[in-house]
């Protein structure tokens, strides 16, 4: 009975291999790219129906090496609902392109393997699912309008390769210390503190280099962000946010029960998130970067705010003292992080008229998009609402009380660190406002537009607002599920984050 139940929830994997499999030899781009739509359909409605059984029954199941949760499951339908989202842009976007039949493959692999990160539960599984995800999407930015010269992603790779080496050893050093790979025998074990260090080190920057973790922050992907087509950029997103689900699931176990880890990584993810805060500055107000003021390169840039700043949160975690506390803490840091993906999805899917219409992404060459296409304009200034008074008034409110002395160790080192944190939330949310009022301004009300327009524009059609639709559903069912309150998404991601109370 439980192989049949583990059979039947590695369905949506199995399709996505299936459908992989099958457009890498279509030639006929229409059917193509229908099959790969219905293919991401049939794996997000199937894995929607194992959600629902899993959360319905309050199943775990860990055979196998896997780590079948209702938390895996949400984690799978965020990218692949994302994932039909990426299919839209790559089906209006990416057009007669040499092998794009290899492209359009690629896309659903990257989908399986980060689904594989999520549903497995041996370090070293996860570890090769990670490691093919960040080569794919290094290959498919190689593929567009125009050919790239290697030397663009240099530092990318180079990036990839100290990630590997950093990984791979991270995973000798855990079995040499446990004879085992499996996070939920180790989580059970117990661990000397030098070892631990230098684990959770060699994890944490293994795991965050990719997505812009500081020391190389994001130098080695300012190429990627600028040349990257929107369905790339908008993939490797995708794969930014569900690394952070994965990183914290493994810092669980290693890191989260240190001082000094929780220290390091509080100074790591704060450098990281200045750094990445000042090239959102750096690329709306000069020309410091190669007068590029790209929307791309911004949206990138704040894909690594987003990333820094969520650690820079759940670094907070060590120095929480009561069990509840901890549970509320978690709670919050996981709505937090579901809201954030839900709105920078929504605020990227407004760049989709901009992607119709030209290849320039400069916004100083764009405007007078108002005239065409006013209501996406209209869901960015709903976005930025959205950002700045629910998600900020929450941030305001709940982490404050958290951060207080009366629910963690009293010493004024924490309530120090605590009011330094907020401050910086302070300063990431103001940054990442002015970054979207500048982009809003600049793109629908310019009077001077000085793009290229794409050849054959085509309208935007009523099926074309369906991921609207979508995400404010899901938005507000979010909200709806905090409001009920009883740590909901704690309870929901428990199993998943392999915590033990």
């Amino acid at each position: 009975m439980v192989s049949l139940i583990i059979l039947a929830s590695l369905m949506p994997s199995f399709i996505l291999l299936i459908g992989a499999i099958l457009i890498l030899f279509m030639n006929d781009r229409i059917n193509r790219k229908l099959l790969s739509s219905f293919i991401i359909l049939l794996a997000f409605i199937m894995n929607t129906m194992l959600l629902g059984f899993y959360i319905g029954y309050g199943l775990i199941e860990r055979e196998f090496y896997l780590n079948l949760t209702s938390g895996t499951f949400i984690i799978s339908e965020i990218i692949l609902l994302l994932g039909l989202i990426v299919n839209l842009f790559s089906k209006e976007e990416i057009v007669n392109i040499v092998n794009e039949n290899l492209f359009d493959g690629i896309i659903l692999i990257i989908l399986l393997g980060m689904i594989g990160t999520t549903i497995s539960s041996n370090l070293l599984v996860i570890v090769s699912w990670f490691i093919l995800v960040i080569v794919l999407i290094g290959i498919i930015f190689y593929f567009g309008d125009y050919p790239k010269e290697f030397r663009l992603l240099k530092n990318y790779f180079l990036g990839v390769g100290i990630s590997i080496i950093l990984l791979f050893s991270a995973s000798y050093l855990i079995y040499l210390e446990f004879g085992t790979l499996i996070l939920t025998e180790i989580k059970l074990l117990e661990m000397s503190g030098i070892n631990n260090v230098i684990i959770s080190l060699l994890l944490l920057f293994g795991i965050g280099i990719p997505c812009g973790l500081f020391p190389f922050s994001i130098y080695h992907l300012k190429n990627y962000y600028h040349d990257s087509s929107y369905t790339n950029l908008f993939l490797f997103s995708i794969f930014s946010y569900v690394n952070i689900f994965v990183l914290i699931r493994v810092l669980n176990i290693f890191t989260f029960n240190l001082i000094f880890n929780g220290l390091f990584l509080m100074v790591i993810s704060g450098i990281g998130l200045i750094i990445s805060l000042i090239y959102v500055l750096t690329e709306l107000f000069t020309s410091l970067d190669g007068d590029t003021f790209s929307i791309k390169k911004l949206f990138g840039f704040s894909i690594s705010a987003d990333f820094n700043m969520f650690l820079l949160f759940a670094s907070f975690l060590v120095f929480l003292g009561p069990l509840e506390m901890t549970n509320s803490y978690m709670n919050i840091l996981i709505f937090y992080l579901l809201m954030v993906i839900s709105i920078k999805a929504l605020i990227f899917y407004t760049f989709f008229p901009i992607m119709r219409e030209t290849h320039d992404d400069n916004l100083k060459l764009l405007g007078q998009f108002q005239e065409k296409y006013k209501s996406f304009g209209n869901i960015l200034l709903i976005a930025a609402l959205i950002l700045s008074l629910p998600l900020s008034i929450l941030s305001f409110i709940a982490f404050p009380s958290i951060f207080s002395t009366e629910g963690i160790i009293e010493m004024s080192l924490y309530s120090l660190l605590s009011f330094l944190i907020i401050v910086l939330y302070i300063i990431y949310l103001s940054i990442t406002l002015i970054f979207i009022s500048i982009t809003r301004v600049q793109i629908y009300f310019s009077d001077k537009p000085r793009y290229i327009e794409r050849e054959s524009v085509k309208n935007i059609s009523a099926n074309h607002y369906l991921p609207i639709i979508i995400i404010f559903i899901i938005i507000g069912l979010l909200n709806i599920m905090f409001l009920l309150g009883n740590n909901i998404f704690y309870l929901i991601f428990k199993s998943f984050l392999i915590i033990i109370d």
